[in-house]
């Protein structure tokens, strides 16, 4: 009911209250800790964030926040005060004890609680202390690692990344995922999927334009069977597709198709993706953008078959459309 809608809300902002109450105590225990440095060692606890998840269960990163919020309070009451009577909540608290200082302890105080989270944590990484070593070591350990689950269907892309580098992949990614509008039912496919689909469209683009060099091309080996929709193909000798997805990725991506019988190979297909650039040059001038009936596309796209390569289509300006 409504009356009980309202009394939730009452008790939510009194448990609140109680809650600030309780951590303005927790910081104040966490700051006499500093004088019981050898009680701690002899608990084994090399300081005060060890001895806080040795006795109240908590993880190291916790801990570590607790600890730094009590060093900086002690010298900010004004922005302390803002947090005991509920102007500032504690994940604002946390934000601005890692950039105020005496001098601007209630110009924080005051703009604090007005301020947002983004707002809070762009000024929080502004001051941290960011050294050559601690770049250079994140640039020597940077990574993308690439994993096949055991059935060969899927698998895991892993990376650890400069910021320069997340950024421009992300910008990247979502500039070519964030294009592509509605599917054919007028539902929108979710941000995490597309960014998948940008993914593979970027690459395979790339591969493409460089599809002389034998060693960047993606090679699918199948048996004869595959022609009459039977059996698996191995794609890049990583993993496996069934007929279906060959057909659909031998017309979107650089992708050399190689027939076997057997362990001997009988034929070999040219990359896909044949259209050369003057005939998609001339498909483009002609097309002027993605053919599919209602797409407004004119960036990212490719020449896709009218009459499917597999089944014997020409790469011609008569048998090509250009599509996203």
């Amino acid at each position: 009911s409504e009356f009980l809608f309202e009394e939730l809300g009452v008790a939510a902002e009194q448990l609140s209250a109680l809650e600030r109450l309780t951590r303005v105590e927790i910081l104040s225990v966490v700051r006499a800790l500093e004088a019981h440095e050898a009680d701690m060692n002899l608990e084994g606890c090399r300081d005060i964030a060890s001895w806080l998840c040795l006795r109240l269960g908590l993880s190291r990163a916790t801990a570590c926040q607790i600890e730094q919020v009590a060093k900086a309070t002690a010298v900010l009451p004004a922005i302390l005060a803002a947090f005991k009577n509920g102007a500032l909540s504690w994940d604002k608290l946390v934000l601005v004890c890692a950039f105020a200082d005496v001098e601007t302890d209630e110009q924080f105080a005051e703009e604090g609680p007005s301020m947002t989270i983004r707002q809070l944590t762009s000024l929080a990484r502004k001051a941290q202390t960011v050294s050559d070593e601690d770049t250079k070591d994140i640039f020597e350990n940077r990574y993308v690692k690439f994993s096949v689950s055991r059935d060969g269907l899927s698998g895991r892309v892993n990376a650890f990344l400069p910021i320069e580098y997340l950024v421009t992949v992300r910008k990247q990614i979502e500039s070519v995922g964030y294009s592509a509008g509605q599917t054919e039912n007028g539902s929108y496919t979710p941000s995490q999927q597309l960014y998948a689909d940008a993914l593979m469209e970027i690459c395979s683009t790339q591969l493409a334009q460089e599809s002389k060099s034998h060693s960047r091309q993606v090679v699918t080996n199948a048996d004869i069977e595959i022609l009459r929709e039977v059996g698996l193909a191995e794609i890049d000798y990583e993993g496996v597709i069934n007929p279906e997805t060959l057909r659909r990725i031998l017309c979107s991506a650089s992708i050399e198709l190689a027939i076997t019988d057997g362990s001997k190979t009988i034929g070999s297909g040219r990359a896909t993706r044949l259209f050369p650039p003057k005939v998609l040059r001339a498909m483009m001038e002609r097309d002027k953008g993605c053919r599919w009936p209602g797409c407004q596309r004119r960036r990212w796209l490719d020449g896709h078959h009218v009459r499917e390569w597999d089944a014997g289509g020409h790469s011609n300006e008569d048998n090509g459309v250009m599509l996203w």
